[in-house]
């Protein structure tokens, strides 16, 4: 044998050494994977098996009727402020009752100010329409013919799910347009262009969608002519994320805008009609707002310097539509917004002649108004609502001129508030009543060290007396993805089935979230992802070290990219909680990509597929670092079987996998209908929720220090 082989054979041996040593899970076969067959006969029958055992172990105690009780009679109430969208005229909204929890679609005049919700017009009854045509049909959203609106696509869901299928809609006449457009049931996106065209991306065969599902293929559908004959006029490659449309009404401008996703934060940004298509030659990675005044209004995630001008993240930009199509010179743009240090943009509407901006301050919303004068944007505070409180932009109107708005926090029910930009004038359109006893209750912001230094803010709320005794049972809620963020809001269910029974809950505002602007964000991003975990770590450590709860009465709590952080820090540090709720959530971090939109989230996460990120995310990864010699809190796994975002597999297979270890106190639930965050039927939904409080109470309530 030659040195050389020797030493192969040797490096060989070593290198099997280093694999079997390393603290790195290596991902094996998995015998679970028939559980991925969302609908398949023997994954369904183990899933009702554990609903069938999870309703005899939480869904028996008087507690849990009540909770149910009073939880379903939430979501039933009357007493409560509608998602309300401006249309022509009318305000719109769906409203769920017992006798119609599928929803009405109803309206009334802007003129009535809101009056009586149960005295609105019914547009459309979607639980009559469902019995009709015997489908399971939820109302996911809508999209209509700018300025009138009258003519709508309604996108109509079976069971809750993202695909929907999209049928034209005469608001004036009440009833669905015969031989309108109609587009089959696909994860679709689609606006108008004008009266007899659509620009629009679905399900077009074999062929027409990307990796994660979407749609690659974007296409002009003229009216009276078939779907499959539409002109494309945007092609993507099958590695791209897919596409996405938008509305706007500036003036007696129509703008249709498409964005062509390369990821989830890059893409390309076009100006679209039936004749052309203009590229928009911003960074990929801008978030747009609005058009206004002329001008397209967005956000910058990077900074953008040329060798013309140079702005930094966080700013709000504004180029006038003349230049779309064209290269961007630095007088084609204007600085409309710089957030300061420790703020973020949440939302922008428009008004008449101006813009309001909601910004986040140190997790405390604030209103700007923005104006256009002489040439310049000018911004000015417009305090419209107590410091104290979350501001939620719910619609405005050009037309009218008028901002809709709802105040709240943990302890302040939501008012309504109709601002009039005319008269400067505010006038509280409705103001719900608690529904928990609020007295001797407190809402805090603290602030936890996490691993590398950085300084995390969170919010506590509860009892005083609570605060005080040092071992109150805790529930933590987190997410940190995607640069959402996460306000203290009044939350009926948590004040009712927790707070008022001496729990505490407490929002943890960690990294990988929006609440500072997109540093905050970008610092959890693919081989950053664990400094989220960190982050939720110190925040569990820090509710300790004050002395307001003890690790065997903190409960966790997330869903979707939540439940995997929850799940994430469960298996990285069990010794410090109690119960953990882990709702649809990401798990097996190795095979995501292959699991429904899962490749979609490459961007957020990292790719598996490739070596280097495989190596960081199975360091976090979940399901492959469960271990059977540790000793896990006891945990809920929730999901839906009609869940088409985040695989149901996720859950079944980790619920499965921790039981087969021989772990008590592993809980699995699984609704037949719903989709990923819609809601079909009132009555299973207050089921589900009380089965999680219930879950709280049974784990941390009666547990001994």
């Amino acid at each position: 044998m030659t040195l050389k082989a020797t030493v192969q054979i040797l490096l060989s041996y070593c290198l099997l050494f280093v694999a079997a040593c390393s603290s790195t899970p290596q991902a094996e076969e998995d015998p679970y994977l028939w559980l991925e067959e969302v609908e398949g006969k023997k994954a369904v029958e183990w899933a009702k098996d554990q609903n069938k055992k999870t309703n005899e172990q939480l869904a028996q105690s008087k507690r849990f009727e009540e909770m149910k009780a009073f939880t379903n009679e939430n979501l039933e109430s009357s007493n409560q402020i509608p998602n309300i969208n401006t249309l022509g005229e009318y305000y719109y909204t769906l409203w769920r009752t017992k006798k119609n929890p599928k929803g009405l679609w109803k309206r009334t005049k802007i003129s009535n100010r809101l009056k009586n919700i149960e005295d609105w017009e019914t547009v459309l009854n979607i639980d009559r329409l469902a019995k009709k045509e015997k489908k399971p049909w939820v109302l996911n959203s809508y999209t209509c013919l700018k300025p009138k609106e009258t003519l709508c696509l309604l996108a109509l869901s079976p069971g809750g799910t993202d695909a929907a299928v999209y049928r034209e809609f005469n608001t004036r006449k009440k009833r669905f347009v015969k031989n309108g457009f109609v587009i089959p049931e696909a994860k679709t996106d689609v606006r108008w262009i004008d009266r007899h065209h659509l620009l629009v991306s679905s399900n077009f065969g074999e062929g027409s969608l990307t990796e994660s599902g979407y749609g690659r293929l974007g296409k002009v559908w003229r009216r009276g002519t078939p779907l499959d004959k539409a002109k494309t006029v945007f092609e993507l490659p099958k590695d791209y994320l897919g596409m996405e449309f938008e509305t706007y009404q500036d003036g007696n401008r129509h703008y249709t805008l498409a964005q062509l996703h390369k990821g989830f934060w890059e893409k390309q940004i076009l100006s679209a009609g039936k004749n052309y298509q203009k590229p928009i030659n911003i960074p990929s990675t801008v978030r747009v707002l609005t058009i206004f005044s002329g001008f397209l209004i967005f956000e910058l995630k990077d900074n953008w310097e040329t060798k013309e001008f140079e702005f930094k993240k966080g700013q709000v930009l504004a180029l006038g539509t003349e230049s779309f199509g064209k290269k961007i010179k630095k007088e084609d743009l204007k600085l409309v917004f710089t957030p300061k240090p420790k703020a973020s943009l949440l939302d922008a509407v428009v008004l008449k002649d101006s813009m309001v901006f909601t910004v986040l301050e140190n997790v405390k919303t604030k209103l700007k108004k923005i104006s256009y004068k002489n040439g310049e944007f000018v911004s000015t505070n417009l305090k419209l609502a107590s410091s104290s409180s979350v501001i939620k932009m719910m619609d405005s109107s050009r037309k009218q001129n008028h901002l809709l708005f709802k105040a709240e926090n943990y302890l302040k029910p939501s008012r309504l508030y109709y601002y009039d930009a005319d008269t400067k004038k505010k006038s509280i359109l409705k103001s719900l009543k608690g529904k928990f006893k609020t007295k001797g209750m407190t809402l805090k912001q603290y602030w936890a060290k996490s691993a590398d230094g950085t300084r995390v803010p969170y919010f506590i709320v509860g009892k005083k007396s609570a605060l005080k005794k040092g071992q109150a049972p805790t529930i933590l809620y987190g997410y940190g993805g995607f640069q959402i963020n996460l306000l203290p809001r009044y939350n009926s269910e948590i004040g009712h089935n927790w707070l008022e029974k001496g729990g505490l809950f407490v929002l943890a505002n960690i990294r990988g979230g929006g609440e500072f602007g997109p540093d905050w964000h970008q610092a959890a991003l693919k081989k950053n992802r664990q400094k989220a975990y960190d982050d939720f770590i110190a925040v569990a450590e820090n509710l300790i070290k004050r002395k307001f709860t003890t690790n065997k009465k903190l409960g966790i709590r997330g869903r979707s990219n939540g439940g995997l952080l929850v799940s994430a820090v469960m298996v990285q540090r069990p010794d410090l909680f109690g119960a953990v709720s882990s709702i649809v959530p990401l798990i097996d971090m190795i095979r995501y990509t292959k699991l429904l939109a899962g490749a979609s989230w490459i961007s957020e996460y990292g790719d598996p597929s490739v070596p280097k990120e495989r190596s960081y995310i199975l360091k976090y990864s979940p399901y492959q670092n469960v271990k059977k010699t540790k000793d896990y809190p006891a945990v809920f796994f929730y999901t839906s079987q009609k869940d088409d975002r985040v695989h149901p597999g996720h859950a079944r297979k980790m619920a499965h996998k921790m039981q087969d270890m021989g772990f008590d106190d592993i809980y699995y639930y699984e609704n037949q209908q719903g989709g990923h965050s819609t809601m079909v039927n009132l009555e299973e939904e207050a089921h589900r929720r009380a089965l999680i409080y219930e879950f709280f109470h049974k784990h941390l309530f009666k547990v001994k220090n």
